[in-house]
């Protein structure tokens, strides 16, 4: 799905601290495998839909996260 970072049919985690971009890295991911925008660079080998579950987030910061997304990384 993206060279070097996912392989299809597998779990990925992505560990962290708190506060240092996690969900904003995986709306971005979740918008570039919608879009099939590339992502820092890196193309997009498969189109797929996204489910995000944010259980932190309130529907209006996840709007607000892939506008965001949307807006930094181009419409598609």
């Amino acid at each position: 799905m993206i060279e070097g970072w996912s392989i299809k049919k597998t779990l990925t985690l992505l560990v962290g601290q708190a506060g240092i971009g996690k969900t904003m890295l995986l709306h971005m991911l979740g918008y570039s495998f919608a879009t099939g925008n590339p992502i820092l660079e890196k193309p997009i080998l498969e189109r797929g839909n996204v489910l995000i579950l944010a259980a932190e987030e309130t529907l209006n910061e996840m709007d607000l996260r892939l506008k965001a997304a949307s807006e930094m990384m181009g419409k598609n």
